[in-house]
């Protein structure tokens, strides 16, 4: 079939096709082929002239530098029912611009009704690097300098994007293909057969990215069909061809992966926080904010569902410490953080069980405050990092809201404006500490957390709540503007090749909620900016508790290279996991408005 027959019958039926065909629901059936979606891109690409495409760094390669991809305009649009494909051009040099090319030409004359059916998103990166080829679903530790980090990027990326097609094209003089046999792609698989005899190339056991991503859960997530396209360039031949393969290939589904990340962006606040509660918050091997923030959680998100069984849960955890079985330590900023479950048990008690549970908080909290009983200028274990606005600050207001002794305050204030004046950059983001300028991620998304915790203690009349307010308004203007097209902030926050980390949007989003209820920050400004987290945090988060990116822990680092090179956790994680419950149990009880 030639290029003007596939224009004539895509044209011809397109009117018909779109006015009969009803709005669906991710996972259903079409009721058209996809050789007609995906003859409309042949066609626009074979006709159109150039307009500008716009890109998106999805990472970095083995040289940190950002790995681009050229993005349909509308690829992110809020719909269900248009497929997303895309395009991978396995080649060195130029490979980039021209696949920004294509993306260009796709972009010029295609009208609202072809860009209604397919989105078109094209990657220009080399499979091989230092003639090694990359390994997919890739090996090690992702982003890691042990591992290659291009690999890692797309995977993940592809897994998340919702991606419903790859087409990986090689760079070799004749025409031949190879897909995977499996499930995802027995369809596919027999049209191309049945349209290349002969042609056919046999599948490596998963290795390549084109054999890989039909035969496995693509960042957790699901399986994406995919054919790899043996010729040089992306070529108006190998397109039509194909096309002419999948014509048979009706009706069309959207990808496993695609499907189950469309289930995740409907879940509500309150379903995901129930989720998360079936696997994190259950143990307290330590007094440490990692299972005490998990805990914590769980208590409130019991008491929004009125049940309170987490309560009693937590106090069974922590009776061996209120009896003097055990001891806390204060000993690191985790530990007094670790503190704060005191405080919340302290205050859901009554009589000698409250005045004890504030005892054992200002165990910690009294490292304030030096031998003659006068504050510090910083309270011990700080480190000179960020983290410290959270480990420290939030302990110090608790008690001080608990106690109502002003001494708390004054230790907190003059800890918070310490660590401020240390960290604070002039574009109104924290580095991590002084060995580097690196705004790292969750580093901001303590600082961040950190401040609206103290807000929400403080005393209503303090001189210094107004500067505390001003000061959390500059830093969350100063992350709004770091923000991505998908909601997420990144591991190095002004640094969008690095990759999305979901405890600090947490974090951060979690502060948007609590700014915008006590009425410190604007909710017409920020509302729209919690929305576009929350559905970036829905699709890295699994029912089964898995979570898509969280950087591993991570002391001060001496490098910017050292930030974007540190390890990111693909699974269960008890603290992203922590962080998840906490946000999803407070966007439950907040009730986010359109849910």
């Amino acid at each position: 079939m030639n290029t003007a027959s596939i224009a004539v019958r895509w044209k011809s039926c397109l009117p018909l096709r779109r006015a009969n065909r009803p709005c669906m629901p991710m996972g259903t059936t079409s009721t058209f082929p996809l050789f007609d979606i995906l003859g409309a891109v042949a066609i626009t690409w074979m006709t159109a002239a150039s307009v500008a495409a716009h890109d998106r760094a999805i990472g970095v390669d083995h040289n940190l530098k950002p790995i681009q991809v050229w993005l349909d305009t509308n690829w992110d649009a809020d719909e269900r029912d248009p497929l997303r494909v895309v395009l991978v051009a396995n080649e060195a040099g130029d490979s980039q611009a021209r696949v920004a090319s294509l993306v260009r030409w796709w972009e010029s004359k295609a009208g609202m009704e072809l860009r209604s059916a397919v989105r078109i998103a094209a990657l220009g990166v080399p499979l091989t690097v230092d003639d090694a080829t990359l390994v997919f679903p890739p090996e090690g530790p992702a982003y890691s300098r042990s591992s290659p980090a291009s690999s890692h990027s797309i995977w993940r990326w592809m897994g998340i994007a919702a991606v419903d097609l790859v087409i990986v094209c090689g760079s070799d003089d004749d025409l031949a293909w190879s897909i995977t046999p499996c499930e995802a792609t027995r369809g596919l698989h027999a049209a191309m057969e049945k349209q290349f005899p002969g042609k056919q190339q046999p599948a490596r056991e998963g290795s390549s990215l084109a054999m890989a991503l039909p035969a496995n859960r693509v960042a957790g997530v699901g399986s994406i069909p995919a054919v790899q396209l043996n010729e040089r360039g992306v070529s108006e031949r190998s397109l039509r061809e194909l096309l002419a393969a999948m014509g048979s290939m009706t009706p069309v589904e959207h990808s496993s992966a695609a499907r189950e990340i469309d289930r995740r962006r409907t879940r509500t606040a309150a379903e995901v926080a129930s989720q998360l509660a079936e696997h994190y918050g259950h143990e307290l091997p330590a007094v440490e904010y990692i299972p005490v923030v998990a805990l914590w959680a769980r208590m409130r998100r019991d008491e929004f569902l009125d049940r309170g069984v987490s309560r009693l849960d937590a106090e069974r955890l922590a009776e061996p410490f209120r009896s003097g079985a055990k001891l806390a330590s204060n000993e690191s900023g985790s530990a007094m953080a670790g503190h704060l479950l005191f405080t919340e048990l302290a205050r859901r008690s009554r009589g000698d069980a409250r005045q004890r549970w504030i005892e054992l908080a200002k165990r910690a909290a009294d490292l304030a405050f030096d031998e003659s009983g006068a504050a510090r200028d910083v309270v011990p274990h700080h480190l000179e990092m960020s983290d410290a606005l959270f480990m420290a600050g939030p302990l110090l207001a608790a008690v001080g809201g608990l106690t109502e002794e002003q001494k708390y305050f004054d230790a907190c204030r003059n800890h918070l404006r310490t660590m401020l004046r240390l960290l604070e950059r002039e574009d109104g983001l924290l580095r991590h500490s002084p060995l580097c300028d690196a705004a790292w991620g969750r580093g901001n998304g303590f600082a961040a957390l950190g401040l609206a915790l103290c807000l929400a203690e403080w005393p209503v009349g303090d001189p210094w709540r107004d500067q505390l307010a001003d000061r959390s308004r500059r830093h969350l203007d100063a992350l709004l503007a770091h923000q991505d097209a998908n909601g997420m902030w990144h591991q190095v926050v002004d640094r969008p090749e690095s990759y999305a980390e979901l405890s600090c949007t947490c974090m951060i989003a979690w502060t948007l909620i609590e700014g915008m209820q006590a009425g410190w920050i604007d909710r017409s400004k920020f509302d729209p900016v919690l929305r576009r987290a929350w559905d970036g945090i829905r699709r890295r988060i699994g029912s089964d508790g898995t979570l898509v990116d969280v950087c591993t822990g991570t002391g001060k680092q001496p490098s910017l290279q050292d930030y974007l090179q540190r390890e990111s956790i693909l699974g269960r994680d008890a603290r992203g996991g922590a962080m998840a419950l906490m946000l999803a149990t407070r966007l439950a009880e907040w009730e986010l408005p359109g849910e």
